[in-house]
């Protein structure tokens, strides 16, 4: 009987592990309690306090913790960025590092910055922001208004 509940009881584990929904929970929004369907593996959070010139970046900006409305709503609207700016038509190789924040005027925004998952090893990317020299369309940001359904302040990097 005790094979067969450890049995069980792996299994579930295993499920549980290798899920398809992922509760986002890491040292720069621990205070994130929804289960955001997201992909670990492409996408990272940080809150206005993950590193020290983040809230310097924006005016007066407040912080606010995404829900899975609000990631909906950025997949649509960073479609239409990289589709409407000629990016790039394949989106999703893209690793991207999500800082959401209220702005002076109230809206629920999101600062995206992007990289290419070829490029260069960049292992710290889920603790730090990542910032290069030129790399072209492989390296570029934008600010999505999450209240407005838009997008804006997008710099891609030139190349060298």
């Amino acid at each position: 009987m005790k094979p067969i509940f450890t049995l069980c009881l792996t299994f579930f584990i295993l499920i549980d592990t290798f899920g398809q929904s992922k509760i986002y929970n890491s040292a720069n929004q621990s205070q994130q309690k929804t289960r955001l369907y997201i992909d670990p593996n492409k996408i990272a959070i940080f809150n206005l306090d993950s590193e020290p010139w983040l809230r310097q970046r924006f005016e007066n900006p407040k912080a606010y913790f995404l829900n899975n409305a609000d990631i909906d709503i950025i997949n649509k609207v960073f479609k239409q960025c990289v589709s409407k700016n000629n990016i790039d038509t394949n989106y999703f190789h893209y690793r991207k590092q999500y800082v959401p924040f209220i702005d002076k005027s109230g809206k629920r925004k999101v600062w995206i910055n992007c990289f290419c998952d070829d490029s260069d090893d960049f292992s710290y990317w889920k603790n730090h922001i990542v910032f290069v020299d030129d790399g072209g369309r492989c390296f570029f940001n934008v600010i999505i208004d999450i209240t407005d359904n838009t997008f804006s302040n997008l710099q891609v990097n030139g190349y060298g």
